[in-house]
């Protein structure tokens, strides 16, 4: 495990990055904003991608004669491609700006829609989802650097908490709308639909972004993308900030993002659409949770007892949805609410670690940081599949389509509670500093921007 970073070394790199210090004085807060709010619209867009499968996957499995450790891959090679290159689009973030970043990874993102939309083999549907993973990449990681060069510290875990109510919006708007439109157009045209709305967006990045002519001027005087990495490498806190967020993003990402609407389904005996509305209030507890945890946090100038809260509360409240004990369907609704609720303390791990670190590397220290955390998911939804197939007892439907127990997807999903308890234990190492609250130069927070 790599030691705590020697405080002059940060002092010595704080002095080599002062010069976004100045830049961002020269940013008004009003400015802040409308960036922050023209970039958030990629971040809600690619949010509607990653759901997709999830409202699809009848209608995938069925096209392309996938069993649930195929369904698991298509859904999660998204996942491995959008963590394996969330460090060097941080680097490249850091090096040619936010504008650039974003046009040019959006476009990716539209075009492994299209691919996805018109294939029919299933390695060019994965070659889709690879693409479409690392068009997302860019999404979160620009956002983050947003916050951290044009918003004083004080308020960076309340905008990140306001980026994933973005996302979640994307999420609530995007699972019922979607299974509707597969209902009526078929998921291949949902998906081309979705290719429209993207240059849509597209458009609207290009015209309005821009980023001021000083930001510019300075890309060229931060320190390399090696230093800034070993840096991130030799900071106890980074990982762990790691290991916690991992398990305080696990029941979204595996549950939420993919199995969530076959689980319901199968538990309750309801329609596709229903089970979709159920999952949604997931994303309606990680909108409110996201933002008030990182408000509250924020307001009290601490985060260590808010995650380590959160995340006993989440393996409380899946080891309930997950027991073999018979609950009422009504109950399913708060319960997954209060899980999406709790799943928003992970924001305050990626305000933490970028508080630990100058912004001028915010790129490298998100992509570290939300590499591993979908790497996490990736993994975990991989090994989920593999159980499900492990679990089949041979039962298919009329279509040929593996049919799967309510025990079987019990115990399976099980697998997010130990990595849960792992979180727990990991956020017991936070570390929180009085100084994190403070601007770099030892001024009131507020001080940096208005």
């Amino acid at each position: 495990m790599p030691g705590v970073i020697p405080q002059q070394k940060i002092n010595h790199f704080r002095r080599l990055t002062n010069n976004f210090g100045v830049f961002s004085m020269s940013v008004s807060l009003s400015k802040s904003y409308s960036l922050w709010a023209i970039a958030s619209l990629f971040y809600l867009y690619q949010f509607v991608l990653r759901l997709s499968p999830s409202v699809m996957m009848e209608d995938l499995m069925q096209a392309f004669s996938l069993d649930a450790t195929g369904f698991a891959a298509l859904g999660s090679i998204a996942l491995a491609s959008y963590s394996f290159f969330q460090i060097p689009l941080g680097a490249f973030a850091d090096t040619y700006g936010i504008r650039r970043c974003i046009l040019l990874f959006l476009s990716l993102c539209i075009f492994g829609t299209f691919i996805f939309a018109t294939a029919h083999s299933l390695w060019i549907a994965q070659l889709g989802r690879f693409v479409i993973g690392l068009g997302s990449a860019a999404a979160f990681l620009c956002l983050s650097k947003t916050i951290s060069q044009w918003f004083p510290l004080d308020k960076r875990a309340t905008l990140l908490g306001l980026t994933m109510v973005v996302g979640t919006i994307g999420a609530l708007n995007g699972g019922v709308p979607l299974c509707y439109f597969v209902k009526l157009i078929g998921w291949r045209n949902t998906l081309l639909f979705m290719c429209v709305i993207g240059l849509c967006i597209l458009s609207v990045i290009y015209l309005f972004l821009k980023e001021p002519q000083k930001h510019k001027n300075e890309l060229s005087t931060k320190p390399s993308a090696l230093t800034s990495f070993k840096i991130i490498l030799s900071t106890r806190e980074c990982w762990v900030f790691a290991g916690t967020a991992i398990g305080l993003f696990i029941a979204i990402t595996v549950i939420g993002d993919l199995w969530g609407v076959a689980f319901i389904m199968k538990a309750h005996t309801v329609e596709r659409h229903v089970a979709v509305q159920v999952v949604s209030f997931m994303y309606i507890g990680l909108c409110l949770g996201s933002f008030s945890i990182a408000w509250y946090s924020d307001y009290i100038q601490k985060a260590k007892p808010l995650i380590t809260f959160s995340t006993l509360m989440l393996v409380i409240l899946l080891t309930i949805v997950l027991s073999p004990i018979s609950l009422p369907f009504e109950m399913c609704y708060p319960l997954f609410f209060l899980i999406g609720f709790f799943s928003g303390a992970e924001m305050l791990c990626f305000s933490g670690i970028c508080k630990a670190l100058p912004s001028s590397i915010a790129g490298i220290t998100t992509g570290f940081l939300n590499g591993l955390v979908m790497m996490g998911g990736a993994l975990t939804q991989q090994c989920v599949g593999l159980s499900l197939d492990f679990l089949w007892r041979g039962q298919v439907s009329e279509e040929g389509i593996r049919l799967y127990s309510i025990e079987d997807y019990r115990l399976a999903l099980s697998l997010v509670i130990p990595v849960l308890i792992i979180a727990f234990f990991s956020s017991l190492f936070i570390k929180e500093k009085a100084e994190n609250y403070q601007t770099i130069d030892g001024g009131p927070p507020h001080d940096s921007i208005l």
